[in-house]
């Protein structure tokens, strides 16, 4: 491990036991482009309520899905702008922006697409291209439920992105779209390494490993805060649980 890598771990760790402690570790999804049609119902209706997601979910045969009030007690509220601990989340995140390198930012930057192969076969991932093909076809629900999902709540709390807050983030990934809490790819990431790990047992650490670093790598890229990434990786776990309690 050279220097400036050592320095970024550090930075990860101070960030980390500073601002939350995790208990574990976009926002579209390219399945048959069915991501984008939920982010347009979503960004077309700007006043889209619990009724209108379930209303949606229903159309869409998705049903099981988190109401308002189970995803508001999940995640508990952001940190408030202005509080201390977002002052420690910026100063960490500023403090990993000025080491942080050119090669980082590439790899953080080709996961910006949220999908399978993006995710867990890049760069020698934990799956071959044939077996994250083999999933996709059977996550099909899964993918739009767990998309929809995190979509609608970070409609519910509306976080601005921290580069949009704070002058000083400067990303050095692709600006997004939707809003910041929960973070879309630490949900995604952790739930798709969920469920991939049942279906390929032998690799469900690398899977949740790999996981674990596509979330801290929007930290890195300057479009989330350490607490968005925490909130995603509960909303995660949660979705994956409620699967396993339908089974």
């Amino acid at each position: 491990m050279n220097l400036k890598s050592k320095k970024l771990t550090i930075a990860f760790a101070l960030l980390i036991t500073s601002t939350f402690s995790f208990s574990t570790y976009s926002q579209t999804m390219e399945v048959e482009n069915f991501g984008e049609n939920i982010e347009e119902f979503l960004e077309n209706n700007a006043h889209f309520s619990e009724n209108d997601f379930q209303d949606f979910a229903k159309k869409e045969s998705l049903f099981g899905l988190m109401k308002e009030i189970e995803i508001r007690n999940l995640l508990g509220p952001f940190p408030a702008s202005g509080s201390n601990q977002e002052k420690l989340e910026v100063l960490g995140m500023f403090t990993i922006q000025k080491i942080r390198t050119s090669s980082q930012c590439q790899r953080a930057h080709e996961e910006d697409e949220t999908s399978l192969e993006s995710f867990f076969v890049a760069h020698n991932g934990p799956i071959t291209l044939d077996e994250a093909k083999n999933a996709k076809g059977k996550f099909f629900k899964h993918m739009l439920k767990a998309g929809t999902t995190i979509l609608f709540a970070k409609k519910l709390f509306n976080r601005p992105r921290p580069y949009d807050s704070h002058s000083k983030i400067k990303p050095c990934v692709p600006l997004e779209r939707t809003t910041s809490y929960p973070s879309g790819h630490a949900a995604l990431s952790r739930y798709y390494a969920r469920l991939l790990g049942e279906m390929y047992p032998d690799k469900k650490d690398a899977l949740l490993n790999r996981a674990q670093e596509i979330a801290n790598n929007r930290v890195l890229g300057g479009v989330h805060y350490p607490s968005d990434i925490a909130a995603g990786i509960k909303l995660g776990d949660a979705l994956y649980d409620r699967e396993q309690a339908r089974k």
